[in-house]
């Protein structure tokens, strides 16, 4: 047999091989597998999960729950914070044996920020009450199956900054001039 022949009939045996091949593989299936290996595409059920992210607030995460910012008014003490809310007879005997050195309830200032965080339940089941006496200090009230309070601290970064200017008629009047807050030259 002539070689070009030979050849000719090799490039045509591989031709049908990879025709061959294609024709299973976009069936599918394979030379090695058996029906039913693969599953049908409609057969295979979708899955689609929304992730939330938790929000977070003074360590708590509060994605379910019920958060309320409020300032405490003239007059206000802590009871009339929660009056309004649920918490369980237990705790609340033990909110009034809490002693002073752990938090003294008649340094309630009117004015400050204190923020409450309820269930989402027809009793309004408070989880935790967060009152702010200054921007850096907070004191966290978890009324859980008991009390705890945590008094905290917001990390506080300080910034050194200088500023240089020539005093030219008087010392208000270059603060001005140079834009620098009065609280901070006081």
């Amino acid at each position: 047999m002539l070689p070009w022949i030979k050849k000719l009939l090799a490039a045509i045996g591989m031709v049908v091989v990879l025709v061959i091949t294609f024709t299973f593989l976009n069936n599918n299936t394979s030379l090695f597998s058996r029906q039913g290996d693969y599953a049908k595409v409609d057969s295979v059920k979708r899955v689609e999960r929304e992730v939330i992210k938790p929000i977070i607030l003074f360590g708590m995460v509060v994605n379910d729950l019920h958060v309320t910012e409020d300032i405490v008014k003239k007059n206000q003490h802590f009871t009339d914070l929660i009056d309004k809310y649920f918490i369980s007879p237990e705790v609340l005997r033990e909110l009034n044996l809490l002693p002073r050195k752990t938090f003294d309830f008649r340094k309630i200032s009117a004015g400050k920020k204190y923020t409450l965080v309820t269930e989402h339940d027809s009793l309004q089941t408070v989880k935790a009450l967060i009152y702010e006496p200054n921007p850096i200090d907070y004191v966290i009230f978890h009324f859980k199956d008991s009390l705890l309070v945590e008094v905290c601290q917001r990390e506080v970064n300080t910034i050194e900054k200088t500023m240089v200017g020539e005093i030219q008629f008087s010392l208000a009047q270059t603060i001005d001039a140079l834009g620098i807050s009065h609280e901070l030259t006081n």
